[in-house]
């Protein structure tokens, strides 16, 4: 198994360098190098300038979010952005961002965190979250119910 710290691990600033990361510090960490080379590689290689003329791009901090644990997007459709944030207990939290407001939207069974992955029509949202027993299921959420969703042939 690889080590963290084989793969230029950068701890949190604050942290204790003598603890491994948690799995889900590493996660991030590697889900943000992975992003940062796709990025570059999808920009360099196949947008130029003149491509990317008709695009507004913008940063998104959910204002809930701790700085270390960052803000994610998982999904969009029309002015709905979905995703999740990292809380100050190293949770995530899902949010809807409509363009001006940040919501959050945590499913009561997800005690061990929520992730919104995308929108459907309307004020639909699907995503999953983690229960007490830190199993992850799967959701619908319709603007006032959350729908537990789980495939009957999931490994529990």
């Amino acid at each position: 198994m690889i080590h963290p710290t084989d793969l230029n691990w950068k701890y949190p600033s604050g942290s204790d360098k003598c603890r491994r990361p948690t799995p889900w510090e590493y996660l991030l960490h590697q889900a943000s190098n992975i992003l940062r080379i796709i990025s570059v590689i999808c920009v360099s290689t196949f947008c130029s300038e003149s491509a990317l003329a008709g695009y507004v791009f913008q940063t998104l901090d959910d204002p809930n979010s701790v700085p270390k644990y960052g803000t994610f997007v998982e999904g969009i459709s029309g002015s709905n952005v979905v995703g999740f944030y990292g809380n100050s207990n190293n949770t995530r939290c899902g949010f809807v961002y409509n363009g001006s407001t940040y919501t959050t939207l945590d499913d009561p069974n997800g005690v061990n965190g929520t992730d919104e992955s995308g929108c459907i029509s309307g004020s639909n949202v699907v995503g999953s979250y983690t229960d007490s027993n830190n199993i992850s299921h799967g959701f619908l959420y319709n603007g006032s119910t959350y729908t537990t969703i789980d495939d009957p042939k999931g490994v529990k």
